[in-house]
Order: C-alpha cells, then sequence, then structure tokens
C-alpha cells in the first residue's frame, strides 16, 4: 500500500495537500500479469515503461499510469485498517470523486514526469507476488473454467473472451 501526500496549489492561489492511498490486490495484479505476460508481466510492462521513455512522456505511457492510478485508488476507514474501499456504499466507485479534484492531476503529472515516483509506486502500490503464486492463481482460474490454456479469459456460457476486452 502506499500513502501519498500530494501537494498542489488550489485554484485560488493557495497550497493544499491531500492524503491519498494506493493498492492493488493480489488478484488484480494477477489479472493484470495475465494481460501483460508477453512482455514479463506487470512487472516487464512497468520495466519496459521507464527504460523505454527516454525522458519523453508517451500516449501509452500516460494511459497505462491513469489506469494504474484508477485501478489502485481507495480511501482506508479510519474505525477499520484492516479495510481498503475501493467502492462507495451507494456502489459508484471512489475514484470517480478523486479524478475530479486537482491531486489527481497533480499526481498522474508527477507519474508521467518523474521516474522515481513511478518507480515508488510500482514499489508501494503493488504487492508482491511470486511466479509461484502466480501460477497458482492461473491453476485455479484454469480448474474453474474461468481461464483457457492460451491465457485467455472465458465467459459464463463457454464463450471465449480476449482479457483485453474483458477489462472493458
Amino acid at each position: 500500500m502506499l500513502r501519498k501526500v500530494i501537494h498542489y496549489e488550489d485554484y485560488d492561489g493557495n497550497m493544499q495537500e491531500c492524503e491519498a492511498y494506493f493498492n492493488l490486490s493480489k488478484m488484480e495484479i494477477t489479472d493484470l500479469n495475465l494481460e501483460y505476460e508477453t512482455v514479463g508481466g506487470i512487472a516487464g510492462y512497468f520495466k519496459k515503461l521507464i527504460e523505454d521513455r527516454n525522458g519523453f512522456v508517451k500516449k501509452p505511457s500516460i494511459d497505462f499510469v491513469r489506469r494504474l492510478v484508477d485501478m489502485a485508488y481507495g480511501v482506508r476507514p479510519k474505525d477499520n485498517p484492516n479495510k481498503f474501499l475501493k467502492v462507495a456504499e451507494d456502489g459508484h466507485r471512489l475514484i470517480d470523486d478523486f479524478k475530479d479534484t486537482i491531486p489527481y492531476d497533480e499526481y498522474i503529472y508527477l507519474l508521467i514526469t518523474d521516474e522515481d515516483a513511478l518507480s515508488e509506486f510500482g514499489k508501494f502500490a503493488m504487492p508482491k507476488i511470486t511466479e509461484e503464486q502466480q501460477a497458482e492463481a492461473e491453476k485455479l482460474l484454469r480448474d474453474e473454467g474461468l481461464l483457457t490454456d492460451n491465457g485467455e479469459i472465458s465467459g459464463n456460457a463457454g464463450n471465449v473472451i480476449p482479457i483485453e476486452a474483458a477489462k472493458e
């Protein structure tokens, strides 16, 4: 889990700070590892993203960073430190509220322009998942008929859906 204090200037020119939390569950990491398995999983893609930038921000980099931030953002309730909420009681995603703020914009900009910030996000927002845990998760999904042998997620009626389409 990553706790990030984001410093920003509000619309009235006042300096403010916002505390934000980011965490991807092991199952979210498993899904991402399956999706990016051709480039070494999420860690391989993350490494490639940092290596390929050469100081330039590219559209795929921005989209990938936004996607990770959107997946990882949540709130830690003060009364239960063991919970990490990504969906409000009324059913709306909490990231939808955060995306409308200056801190969201500032943090995305920081991540796409500062390799150290991006590395920090990758290190602390994503739990470590071993190759053995990844293999166990894939086996479980295959045993349940939810993953085909060629890495596609299967639909409820036996239809096969490419992973990219399943994410939409």
